[in-house]
């Protein structure tokens, strides 16, 4: 992918460009030459089968939200933030949308990220699923405590953002599985886009005709009718593998 093509793919002219914009726009192709990103990546059929079915499972499990007591543990299902969670995060999201993005956001890139919002008296109000994409984790060079970048615009403290990590090396960040995967899914794609082109333009001829030695085709709109005939003969649907004409 270019880095003009980058920029296209934004979604607002005005959005800042992130890290991850320019990781795809210097050196974000696979070996096979093909750009991978989410889009990509889920049009083909065992990523979208895998990431559907684990986001809708993951989504459609029931959820129980637990206090702590002298005890051990209890159910609080009377809780204001189990309410929030289990029905509405936020006033766009049901908690089934919440739950099957943020998982989504999981699979493909190793994280999801949800911001904490509070009232006047610092109870959680809302919850606001963040785009992993647009999310860069830091650490405090003063303290060592961890802070969230969000679109290279806002800084977001530890204590108002729900992070939840895949698999990873630092403890902190999950591996994104659509890089460490990235041949992989550059490979399918490549098949995938040979196989149409092939389909699409297959030249195979079932056959030849052939001119008397010495005649040649000289004129030029002659030459463009054989060739809109050789390509109407063997690149559209229904008309492959006909016979072909050959000069001379």
């Amino acid at each position: 992918m270019s880095f003009l093509n980058v920029i296209a793919e934004l979604r607002s002219r005005k959005e800042p460009i992130s890290q991850e914009d320019l990781a795809m726009g210097f050196g974000g192709d696979s070996w096979t030459g093909k750009s991978v990103d989410r889009i990509s990546s889920m049009g083909i059929a065992a990523t979208w089968a895998a990431v559907r079915l684990l986001s809708d499972s993951v989504a459609s499990l029931p959820l129980v939200y637990y206090r702590r007591t002298d005890r051990g543990k209890e159910k609080a299902v009377g809780d204001p933030l189990f309410a929030l969670l289990n029905r509405k995060p936020n006033k766009e999201s049901t908690s089934y949308s919440w739950r099957e993005t943020a998982q989504h956001h999981l699979l493909l890139r190793g994280n999801t990220y949800s911001q904490l919002v509070r009232d006047t008296s610092g109870r959680i109000s809302e919850v606001w699923l963040l785009d992993a994409e647009k999310v860069r984790v830091e650490r405090s060079k003063n303290d060592g405590q961890l802070f969230y970048i969000y679109r290279n615009e806002s800084t977001l403290l530890r204590d108002e953002v729900l992070h939840i990590p895949g698999l990873g090396w630092d403890g902190i960040s999950g591996y994104s599985p659509m890089e460490i995967a990235v041949q992989e899914f550059g490979y399918s794609i490549a098949v995938k886009e040979y196989g149409s082109e092939f389909f699409k333009n297959d030249g195979t001829p079932g056959g030849y005709l052939g001119f008397p030695a010495g005649y040649k085709l000289k004129d030029k709109e002659a030459i463009d009718r054989l060739k809109h005939s050789w390509n109407s003969a063997h690149t559209n649907w229904g008309d492959k593998h006909k016979i072909g004409v050959l000069e001379d």
